[in-house]
């Protein structure tokens, strides 16, 4: 047995891994591939993330769930899917939040801990407790919110994934038996 016959068979191995993985992906439903996208951007806001990364998971799941939105043919697709838009929805607000986050940093008159609302809506949405504040300089009236206001919106977005994922689980679960 020479080096070839080892590089030969090496080249097999990785050959049927590739194959496997891809039959794997290709099996996949869009439901799953929106449980996927939204699963993991829970676990990246449970470990931290940073700004950049969180909003490209949020558009890699946005897109899976206009996939799905295509594809659903089911009431269950449709329950599943009516979720994840919203669980989608909730992520882009806690998005727009933190984008606010960061620009309020560069504002030294902004309250510490406090992120100032970029739409009053979202503060009603969330049930968020506000703050009435006026610019020094100006005299312009806004109103912030606490800074784990963005947590608390993750952690509702992430409930109403849950909802869809308590649907879709069963399903999976038999997929891989």
């Amino acid at each position: 047995m020479g080096i070839h016959h080892t590089i030969r068979r090496g080249v097999v191995v990785i050959s049927v891994i590739a194959a496997a993985a891809c039959r794997a992906e290709a099996t996949r439903s869009p439901a799953e591939d929106a449980y996927r996208a939204l699963k993991r951007i829970a676990g990246a806001t449970a470990i931290g993330v940073n700004k950049q990364n969180y909003d490209a998971l949020l558009q890699d799941a946005a897109g899976e769930v206009f996939i799905l939105k295509d594809l659903a043919v089911t009431t269950a697709d449709s329950t599943v899917l009516r979720y994840y838009v919203s669980a989608v929805e909730k992520y882009k607000d806690a998005g727009a939040l933190w984008s606010e986050q960061i620009d309020d940093a560069r504002y030294d008159w902004m309250p510490k801990r406090r992120i100032m609302l970029p739409e009053s809506a979202l503060a009603a949405r969330y049930n968020l407790p506000t703050t009435n504040h006026k610019m020094p300089y100006t005299g312009t009236e806004y109103q912030t919110v606490p800074q784990e206001s963005i947590q608390k919106i993750w952690t509702i977005a992430e409930s109403t994934a849950d909802s869809a994922n308590s649907l879709l689980l069963p399903q999976l679960r038999r997929r891989v038996r």
